[in-house]
């Protein structure tokens, strides 16, 4: 997920509260749940906070919206990984997720990656690739498919040129 934000900002307190837009500092999360048709506390969360005194934090919550449970830091035996690059104009985030934990057996499931920016002010502004508050019936379809093999290629040997006839 790439970022434009020029102010990196990290705060101790992890807490969604509305009133301030939700988490207080700078993140990225991905949401995701089995179908469309799930509610709202079947949604699973994970948060990649860059900005950490001691690096990238990652978080975990479930529900939409203002039903959403507390965060709690995410094991790093999750298997779950992040990596930040920092550029002149902002940052990415790459967040590596386990198939299986968002896919659990399936071969399908919806989505939603939004990002929080908070420049310094007292308000974190939220922007979504999908409305979080549609819950998963307004999220992004994501659909597994197995890799197609191609059947191999065979070269013919190499041979040396012929010169002069």
């Amino acid at each position: 997920v790439r970022v434009e934000d020029g102010t990196h900002i990290y705060f101790e307190r992890k807490e969604l509260d509305e009133k301030w837009g939700g988490v207080g500092c700078d993140a990225v999360s991905v949401a995701w749940a089995a179908s469309s048709e799930s509610t709202g506390d079947r949604v699973e969360r994970v948060w990649a906070v860059p900005f950490g005194p001691k690096g990238t934090e990652l978080w975990s919550n479930k529900g939409v919206g203002e039903k959403q449970t507390a965060l709690e830091r995410l094991d790093e035996k999750s298997g779950v990984k992040a990596q930040v690059e920092k550029r002149e104009d902002g940052y990415t985030v790459t967040l590596t997720i386990p198939r299986k934990m968002v896919m659990g057996d399936g071969a399908t499931c919806v989505m939603n990656i939004s990002v929080s920016d908070n420049d310094g002010g007292a308000r974190t502004w939220t922007r979504s690739w999908a409305k979080e508050e549609l819950g998963p019936a307004g999220w992004g379809r994501m659909t597994m498919k197995a890799a197609e093999t191609q059947p191999a290629t065979t070269r013919p040997a190499a041979t040396r040129p012929r010169m002069g006839r």
